[in-house]
């Protein structure tokens, strides 16, 4: 069954509204970023989706274990996403703190899956000058190699998310494409994509 990720909350009454709304998991980024939220904010966003009995996951760039371990402590994260490589080391580490692990492959005009992935699901963004959050795609075409359960990101919106669908990932991350001018999530666009996704 295909489950949703909202990337990039960081409006405590964004957050109250959202928590309502038929998704399973909401990210919050620690890395560098204009959504990036402080350990206080990520530990009130974090009981706020909790309360509703959603998953939280972290979002992590550069940042280092002890980092990792720390926010995953004081936000309560359910899960991490992480842009840089994981060793098998530090994935023995995190499944102790009963965290899943999504490792990102940034997707430009190949996947590239050269070395061992050692995580719980591999999540598939485009190549952009942000790590996330560009509003950009990649050519979707190139997963129909990849056999195993994966997530997808990228530029995900009401124009493309049937085509998204039909890659066949579990589940679909969402961010820009859903924001207002304010760099909200904007609820209506979001409830449009849920009964999209009915049809």
């Amino acid at each position: 069954m295909l489950k949703l990720k909202i990337c990039g909350i960081k409006d405590e009454k964004n957050a109250k509204d959202l928590a309502f709304l038929n998704i399973d998991f909401f990210g919050l980024i620690f890395a560098k970023s204009p959504r990036r939220v402080s350990l206080e904010q990520a530990r009130n966003l974090s009981a706020i989706f909790h309360e509703k009995d959603k998953k939280v996951v972290g979002v992590f760039v550069d940042e280092n274990l002890e980092q990792i371990l720390r926010c995953i402590k004081e936000a309560k994260l359910d899960g991490i996403q992480i842009y840089r490589t994981i060793t098998k080391e530090e994935f023995e580490i995190l499944k102790v703190q009963n965290v899943f692990v999504w490792q990102v492959i940034s997707v430009e005009n190949s996947l590239d899956l050269k070395s061992e992935i050692f995580a719980n699901l591999v999540l598939f963004d485009a190549k952009g000058i942000l790590k996330g959050g560009n509003g950009i795609s990649f050519n979707w075409t190139l997963l129909s190699s990849y056999t195993k359960d994966f997530a997808l990101a990228g530029g995900i919106g009401l124009d493309n998310v049937h085509k998204a669908v039909k890659t066949g990932a579990k589940i679909l991350d969402l961010n820009s494409k859903l924001e207002d001018e304010k760099g909200l999530k904007d609820i209506n666009k979001i409830k449009q994509i849920l009964k999209e996704l009915k049809k």
